[in-house]
């Protein structure tokens, strides 16, 4: 969604850095797959450098999970009792997540790198052969549908986050 045309109560970012930056690459690629809606504007020349402006907070060259948290992205306890952690948010793991909280009532956590639906939620291609949508659907709107369905569910989300030997690196 564009900046100028999101909705006024719709929470918008403002990223200032050199577009050719590294770090302003990895921002708006995970606005980008996250549905936020954003504008990118010239800002401080230098490698590493992004400022990015959400309503009156700003927030200097920040971690995504600072940003995703920022945004409100994150459905996190802070827990660490969990009868289920899922690793990556893609088809396959919000599908466990789903079927493990849904069926068995079990705590469950899903820990993804960027943003729903991994591989499948980065493309931009309709996915025709997923049950239940005979037209097909937008592959990134089946990723946002399938966490909206997880989160009705009390599973947790933590994007932005890698896991790495069983412990979440952020």
């Amino acid at each position: 969604m564009l900046y100028d045309t999101a909705p006024e109560d719709e929470q918008k970012v403002l990223v200032k850095g050199d577009r050719r930056d590294a770090a302003v690459y990895r921002v708006v690629r995970f606005l980008l797959l996250n549905r936020i809606p954003f504008a990118v504007e010239g800002g401080p020349q230098g490698q590493g450098r992004v400022i990015l402006r959400i309503g009156e907070r700003e927030l200097q060259n920040p971690p995504l999970i600072t940003l995703a948290e920022a945004l409100h992205l994150t459905r996190y306890s802070g827990g660490t009792d969990y009868d289920v952690v899922v690793v990556g948010g893609g088809p396959a793991g919000l599908t466990a997540a789903i079927n493990h909280a849904g069926l068995f009532g079990h705590k469950v956590l899903i820990v993804e790198n960027e943003a729903p639906g991994g591989a499948a939620g980065t493309a931009v291609n309709v996915i025709d052969n997923h049950f239940g949508f005979p037209d097909g659907i937008v592959a990134g709107e089946l990723a946002q549908r399938g966490l909206r369905q997880a989160l009705n569910m009390k599973v947790e989300w933590l994007p932005a986050c890698r896991a790495e030997a069983g412990v979440c690196r952020r």
